[in-house]
């Protein structure tokens, strides 16, 4: 018996000692295990669970196996425990051009706790140990938010919402996303009003939004289904008041004159009248004045008279009235 073993022994020394000789060592699985994905992560975005990891450099590596674990909320159950996870999906590292492996998992049960953890599955079909198991709570409800609306504003949106009437959440508020060319761009991160301004937007151009909420359910933090909403920025700026308005009585009317708004948009002005004892201003030009100049020859002479200037722009935005200028027709 013990010549046996020596023997064995030796045996095996020369095997490994004759495997040094060569460039590639020898493939011997009760010497090496498979590797084991060190770190596991997840992300709750748009209704959807995202796991990923990074890649191990290992040409040697067939699959990705992704393990779930699950039990109602509630329950005492160990998900934890290796016995209780189940393979749910194999994944092929060839289908990955990246150096991170990505997997979204869909149609989650409500009210469940879930947890995941990957092993390694090499080409002899040698599994490796469990990666750290990353563990959550779930709760889905497509009505959190509602009444999503946007509103045009001068070079601004005003994107609106509705909280809906969710009782086993913690609602944090939205995050807005501005859709680009090839991605989305956060623009604004769990605002927890009913409503959010996005500025420093261009007029006439189009823009597209997705409005997702965020709340905690069992400590978990989820960010729900996006929500898409379209809207155009529009001019609404109302154009700034000439800073001088006046008029004299000449060749039977009554010349007005004022200086050029400083707004760089100006289509024109409007004059309204109203002659004293009468209680209502009334429109006196029939279009829209275009120069900075205008003749009232329907005056009474020896009369008094009111007059107001209001700015046109070229999306048709007025300006409020300036204050009445005082006139006489002698």
């Amino acid at each position: 018996m013990y010549k046996r073993f020596v023997f064995i022994f030796y045996f095996l020394l020369i095997f490994m000692i004759s495997g040094c000789g060569i460039k590639k060592f020898p493939y011997i699985p009760f010497f090496k295990s498979p590797p084991t994905v060190k770190k596991v992560e997840y992300k709750i975005k748009n209704g959807k669970l995202l796991l990923y990891w990074d890649k191990i450099n290992n040409k040697k590596i067939k699959n990705y196996n992704v393990y779930m674990s699950k039990a109602p909320v509630g329950v005492q159950y160990c998900l934890t425990c290796d016995k209780n996870f189940n393979l749910m999906e194999s994944i092929d590292p060839e289908n990955f051009q990246h150096d991170t492996i990505s997997v979204f998992v869909e149609n989650l049960d409500n009210n469940f706790k879930y947890c995941y953890a990957v092993k390694v599955e090499t080409k002899n079909n040698d599994e490796g140990k469990f990666s750290n198991k990353i563990c959550f709570s779930w709760y889905y409800d497509k009505n959190i938010i509602k009444n999503v609306s946007v509103y045009p504003e001068d070079r601004s949106l005003l994107v609106s919402w509705k909280k809906g009437n969710i009782t086993n959440i913690d609602f944090q508020g939205v995050n807005i996303y501005k859709k680009t060319d090839n991605d989305f761009e956060l623009v604004a991160n769990e605002p927890v009003k009913e409503s959010y301004l996005i500025r420093n937007l261009k007029n006439g151009t189009k823009y597209t939004f997705y409005v997702a909420p965020t709340y905690y359910f069992n400590k978990t933090l989820i960010e729900g289904k996006f929500v898409k909403v379209v809207g155009i920025p529009e001019d609404l700026t109302p154009p700034e008041l000439p800073k001088f308005f006046n008029g004299f009585y000449t060749n039977g009317g009554i010349f007005l004159k004022w200086s050029r708004s400083v707004s760089d948009d100006i289509l024109g002005y409007d004059i309204i009248r109203k002659k004293e004892g009468e209680k209502r201003y009334k429109q006196i030009n029939e279009s829209i004045i275009k120069k900075e100049k205008f003749f009232d020859n329907k005056v009474e002479k020896g009369k008094v008279y009111y007059y107001k200037i209001r700015c046109i722009d070229k999306n048709f935005n007025p300006s409020d009235y300036s204050k009445p200028v005082k006139l006489i027709a002698e």
